[in-house]
């Protein structure tokens, strides 16, 4: 499937939804599912095995830190 058509769907889905599809893309949307399974404690390999990066320099600019993360993480020192 082309990048075009994959975004087309996506475009159509979040339209039948009913939601607005300004700020969705193909992107976007890996981005949510790269934080959603390391807030779920999933490895690394694993998610660049779904997502298809080669290494973490690939996967790594997806990754959202969160404020309460870093805030826990201070709280162990």
């Amino acid at each position: 499937m082309s990048w075009r058509n994959a975004y087309a769907i996506l475009q159509r889905a979040t339209e039948k939804a009913g939601m607005s599809a300004k700020g969705i893309s193909t992107h976007s949307t890996r981005r949510s599912l790269v934080n959603r399974l390391r807030k779920n404690s999933v490895d690394k390999d694993v998610i660049r095995k779904i997502t298809g990066h080669r290494d973490n320099k690939g996967l790594d600019p997806y990754i959202d830190v969160e404020l309460d993360e870093v805030k826990s993480a201070i709280a162990t020192l």
